[in-house]
């Protein structure tokens, strides 16, 4: 998927590779904090969770994110630690 990160400082790309497996999810994250692998995802109908530990200026973080696969676009948000959450929205690439 190719998506936008809306955040603070702007429109910020984002691209996904999911891979499901039954209820399971695992893949790619590669966008403003670099590239993550992460499996210990869930799919459960349209709605996927996983979470990204990454270093960050301020130590290790961890990316929490939730969203929705509607057809071909993606959409949720993403929790970065305690910072508000972000919202993302974008298609199958």
């Amino acid at each position: 998927y190719t998506a936008e990160l809306q955040t603070t400082l702007g429109p910020q790309p984002l691209g996904l590779t999911l891979k499901t497996e039954g209820s399971s999810l695992s893949g790619e994250m590669d966008g403003h904090f670099g590239q993550h692998s992460f499996s210990g995802g869930t799919v459960k109908a349209n709605d996927i969770a996983w979470s990204v530990k990454l270093q960050s200026p301020m130590g290790e973080m961890q990316l929490d994110v939730k969203g929705t696969v509607n057809g071909n676009v993606i959409e949720g948000q993403v929790q970065l630690g305690s910072f508000r959450p972000t919202p993302f929205k974008g298609s199958r690439a």
